[in-house]
């Protein structure tokens, strides 16, 4: 999967676009990989290249969640992640390393500051297939509910209208 390491550029959306359309069309899936620093980076790309009104949905492992889980109901994470293992802390390296497809695990605070610090406005947490952008998306699955941290962001303006 695409590893953008500076500015997002049409490289890196073509890449993003086949992989995500390889994965829905074999049923398989795509998993962009950044740390924090590139998905700040990030975060800034798509709110330079929103347009005023523009919407962006994400979602990441919730973080504060399978947190609080391992520490409230550990027997919990372990039936829900199913690793084979009984032990919770393999659950909780389950969801956050996902065979090394995720370098850095949010929680709605750093999220939520991130997005605004990019300048989105509106940032508001959102649940499966609710909100603003809530069709259905490929990331957006039923079987990830549970895990999945929703999102969405505005980017502040009026949609352009075109003549």
């Amino acid at each position: 999967p695409p590893e953008p390491n500076g500015y997002l550029h049409i490289g890196h959306a073509k890449s993003i676009c086949l992989n995500f359309g390889l994965g829905l069309k074999y049923g398989g899936k795509t998993n962009l990989r950044f740390d924090l620093a590139q998905g700040e980076s990030i975060l800034r790309d798509c709110f330079r290249i929103l347009q005023p009104g523009g919407r962006l949905r994400l979602v990441v492992p919730d973080g504060e969640r399978i947190i609080r889980t391992y520490l409230e109901n550990p027997a919990e994470l372990v039936a829900r992640r199913g690793t084979g293992s009984h032990f919770a802390i393999d659950a909780v390296n389950s969801y956050f390393r996902q065979r090394y497809e995720h370098q850095y695990i949010y929680d709605w605070k750093l999220l939520e500051n991130q997005l605004t610090s990019a300048g989105f406005t509106e940032v508001k947490r959102v649940g499966f297939r609710q909100g603003l952008q809530s069709q259905p998306i490929m990331l957006d699955d039923a079987k990830y509910e549970w895990e999945s941290l929703y999102v969405e962001a505005v980017k502040p303006g009026h949609p352009s209208v075109s003549a």
